[in-house]
């Protein structure tokens, strides 16, 4: 079935791309370093990122001796992440799919969803998300996700940023945030050389306690919260949270 039209479609396609190559090699080692040490899988183990963009946290994963599939609705990113895996030597396989039609069965030890990569569209569709994420799963698998905390977002609300990607990009963001839907409705601006795009983002953002119930209500269980990549517990100041839940 062909997916309707989406604002996803135009807004990680433009310069968003930019954005995501600033992140750091050093944030990801410690975070691929977290998501070992919580989940507790061992080299060997097959492990899916969903979304992977550039795929640097399946590179360091293949590094270490896991088996890693990243999967990516563009192209584009996964060409970069495929040149990107052949430099650094190592084997991962990036397959373009949307996480809406995962369609693998009781495949994986691990399922990532990094980077505030999931709320992107209404309840019912991410709350399908969820559950094909745990399809992914064999039995007693576990999942590992990281997104913004909804309560931080409340509590530091501010209704526009700025900030510069690299020498000739800079972002500009408004915010409007719907406290009834837990939506926040922003409009990015993306200044280059002169030129002006502007994308909408719309995401739902969670609490700690809203996304732990969706993973029960999806069939996870033995669920852990962290606030920060010391293992402490998500809080109002926690900008991100990552939970750890394991396939009922």
């Amino acid at each position: 079935m062909e997916l309707e039209k989406h604002w996803t479609d135009d807004f990680f396609a433009a310069q968003f791309g930019r954005v995501i190559a600033t992140r750091s090699d050093e944030a990801t080692l410690k975070q691929v370093d977290f998501i070992i040490d919580k989940t507790g899988i061992s080299p060997g183990a097959s492990v899916l990122d969903a979304y992977c963009g550039y795929g640097r946290h399946c590179i360091e994963l293949a590094r270490r001796g896991y088996n890693v599939v990243g999967i990516d609705r563009f192209e584009s990113y996964l060409n970069e992440a495929r040149k990107w895996a052949e430099s650094e030597d190592v084997e991962a396989e990036f397959i373009p799919m949307d996480v809406r039609k995962l369609s693998f069965e009781r495949k994986f030890d691990l399922v990532i969803n990094m980077w505030t990569s999931f709320g992107l569209f209404d309840e019912e569709t991410n709350a399908s998300i969820v559950r094909k994420f745990r399809d992914c799963l064999v039995d007693g698998g576990k999942f590992f996700i990281e997104l913004i905390n909804r309560d931080w977002i409340v509590k530091n609300f501010q209704p526009r940023g700025w900030w510069p990607v690299d020498e000739d990009l800079i972002v500009i963001e408004e915010r409007e945030f719907d406290l009834a839907t837990s939506v926040n409705r922003c409009l990015w601006r993306f200044l280059e050389n002169g030129k002006l795009t502007e994308m909408p983002l719309d995401l739902r953002v969670y609490s700690c306690h809203e996304l732990i119930a969706l993973l029960r209500n999806c069939g996870f269980c033995a669920i852990s919260a962290f606030g920060d990549l010391e293992g402490g517990p998500v809080t109002f100041d926690s900008r991100m949270m990552r939970l750890v839940a394991t396939r009922s």
